[in-house]
């Protein structure tokens, strides 16, 4: 059903950020020459080449124009696969029929957070992960599978995340941001109260509910060891959950499943 998609969970995550930072949302058109609304911000959606929807922000005047590319880049990584599911299980024939009226504007209904239940999120026993490589080809790679194993609503770079007055990042901002993955490409690149916000996030209880970071750096582990170059409170947490990119099978199906194994709660330390 099309109303399952609009009010999934990770539709509705994307909504409440949007909601809770810039105070506006964003409605789905399935008509690519659909005529201007309101002069609303437009973000098509692919998959290759084809057309799947775009996305259109109500307001797009409360968002500032440096967040505009990476709130498209939030929109389109939620959207996409969500779309191309849902196409999958609904017969393109039944398209019109499901839309009810040719070219309708569907808005999605927000939710507030306890009323999603995240049945099929894994619990990894740990709130964050390091990639020991230097390659970010490989890390890329092993984030994104690692993520589809998690079951979380979305992925984004931990510097793409702002809160609503654009000061430094707090612990609650992080928490609040429910199950999704937060990548960070290289955590020496961190300012140092980024890197004393991720320890004492790592230091509290974690859930399942809160955000799973993966964490990777520029130099390896022992380099970055040796040379005191992060705290070692941080080196501590990075440790508990550490994986040698390079010792893991390259290929997808075998790197899948030696990940399912290592990341089994009885398999973190």
């Amino acid at each position: 059903m099309l109303k399952e998609l609009l009010s999934s969970t990770s539709v509705s995550r994307v909504q409440g950020l949007l909601q809770s930072r810039y105070g506006t949302g964003f409605k789905v058109d399935f008509l690519m020459d659909a005529k201007d609304i309101g002069g609303s911000l437009r973000i098509p959606i692919f998959s290759g080449h084809q057309f799947l929807a775009q996305a259109m922000i109500d307001d797009p005047a409360k968002i500032p124009a440096e967040d505009v590319e990476n709130v498209s880049h939030l929109i389109r990584m939620v959207m996409e696969p969500a779309l191309k599911n849902w196409v999958t299980q609904n017969q393109v024939e039944s398209l019109q029929n499901e839309m009810q009226i040719p070219g309708r504007i569907h808005s999605l209904n927000l939710q507030e957070d306890s009323d999603f239940q995240d049945t099929d999120i894994k619990d990894f026993g740990t709130a964050s992960i390091f990639l020991n490589t230097t390659s970010e080809l490989s890390l890329r790679k092993f984030a994104t599978e690692i993520h589809d194993l998690s079951g979380r609503w979305a992925m984004a770079p931990l510097d793409q995340i702002s809160n609503s007055e654009n000061e430094n990042l707090q612990i609650d901002d992080l928490t609040g941001l429910g199950s999704m993955t937060l990548l960070v490409n290289d955590v020496l690149a961190l300012s140092e109260s980024k890197k004393s916000l991720i320890e004492q996030y790592l230091s509290l209880p974690q859930t399942k509910d809160q955000p799973l970071l993966i964490l990777g750096a520029s130099q390896s582990l022992a380099e970055i060891e040796s040379n005191g170059l992060i705290s070692k409170g941080l080196m501590s947490q990075l440790q508990k959950c550490l994986i040698e990119v390079d010792r893991f099978p390259q290929t997808s199906e075998l790197m899948r499943e030696s990940l399912e194994l290592f990341l089994e709660p009885e398999a973190v330390i």
